[in-house]
C-alpha cells in the first residue's frame, strides 16, 4: 500500500507543474461560466 500511495503521489507532483492545481482550474471554470 504504501508503495502505491509513494508512486501515485510523485506522479500528482509531477502533473501539477503540467496542468496546474485545482485552484487554477476552479478559476477557469468560473471565467468560462462568467463569460457564457
Amino acid at each position: 500500500m504504501e508503495h502505491d500511495l509513494s508512486l501515485w503521489l510523485t506522479k500528482v507532483r509531477a502533473l501539477l507543474t503540467a496542468w496546474g492545481t485545482p485552484s487554477e482550474h476552479r478559476a477557469r471554470v468560473v471565467e468560462a461560466l462568467v463569460a457564457s
